[in-house]
């Protein structure tokens, strides 16, 4: 039900966008290109805030496990959605750092359209990934290397530049209760964030493809 409801929604959407991007017939829009642009466009703007949002539970939902002796430290945490999650904490975030993740949550969304939205990076993306790959299975790997390791790890170091000093601090005792609420809620944010952002760039690769 799910898929028709979509499909029906899309195609329209999709037909429309056709007709306005080929108003002028000196610079015509290929169906395709019409559709990488819709369906980037939706995945980023659209599904990556709802993606971040449940990434987000589920961080909180893997610390509320760890904090009550349900999941040991170096223990793997459970496959995502596979257990019922509670909402997570009311956290009293300041206003520079709401402000900062509008920002983050901004950038995401420029990055995964400027990079996919146009149908010639997605047809570059494929060349590069044909060029540099020996066969399909390493095609694979090196898809997932470029749009899921590499900004993974970039977003791992994002994290810990922007909450360094806050963790000097409770390493030290300064923070209270409080405060160290607001900390651990930032890690969730900004790690969750990466794993939403990961995905989306490889939903986006996936629909360019």
């Amino acid at each position: 039900m799910a898929s028709w409801l979509s499909t029906a929604i899309i195609l329209p959407i999709w037909i429309g966008l056709v007709i306005l991007l080929n108003r002028d017939p000196a610079r015509p829009v290929s169906a395709e290109a019409a559709l990488n642009l819709l369906l980037v466009a939706i995945i980023a703007i659209a599904g990556l805030p709802l993606m971040h949002a449940g990434q987000y539970r589920w961080f909180w939902h893997i610390d509320h496990k760890r904090g009550a002796g349900r999941l040991g430290v170096m223990e793997s945490a459970p496959r995502f959605g596979s257990e019922r999650t509670e909402p997570s904490p009311a956290v009293p975030w300041p206003g520079w750092m709401r402000v900062r993740h509008v920002l983050i949550h901004l950038v995401g969304m420029a990055i995964l359209l400027i990079t996919f939205a146009p149908y010639g990076n997605q047809r570059a993306i494929v060349h590069l990934l044909h060029r540099f790959s020996a066969g399909t299975a390493s095609y694979g790997s090196l898809a997932g290397l470029l749009f899921g390791y590499v900004p993974l790890a970039l977003f791992c170091l994002l994290a810990m530049l922007l909450t360094q000093r806050q963790m000097k601090r409770r390493d030290a005792g300064l923070l209270d209760a409080e405060q160290s609420l607001v900390l651990n809620a930032e890690v969730n944010w900004l790690f969750s964030f990466g794993a939403a952002f990961l995905i989306a760039a490889l939903l986006c690769r996936f629909a360019g493809g």
